[in-house]
């Protein structure tokens, strides 16, 4: 019998009591709790991510339609196209 074969069997017997039961089950009830504040914190950081970068493309975008607009009124050859 390994060692992870003891503590399976350990284990078992300790949580076979009622004081085991009872201390298995408020185990498992702060993991899982643990496990949704988790989850629901990586969805908040997903939300500011995607805030994030929607503001980037749109700074990108506007970035972009300006230098459009520059090369238009230069012809694209640094000299202005109005007469």
């Amino acid at each position: 019998m390994g060692p992870w074969s003891i503590a399976a069997v350990l284990a078992i017997a300790a949580f076979s009591t009622e004081g085991g039961r009872s201390y298995a089950r408020k185990f498992f009830k702060s993991g899982i709790k643990a496990g949704m504040e988790a989850r629901e914190r990586a969805l908040e950081l997903a939300d500011k991510a995607k805030d994030y970068k929607d503001e980037l493309v749109a700074e990108i975008e506007a970035e972009a339609a300006g230098d459009q607009i520059g090369e238009h009124a230069t012809n694209g050859r640094g000299k202005s196209s109005a007469k």
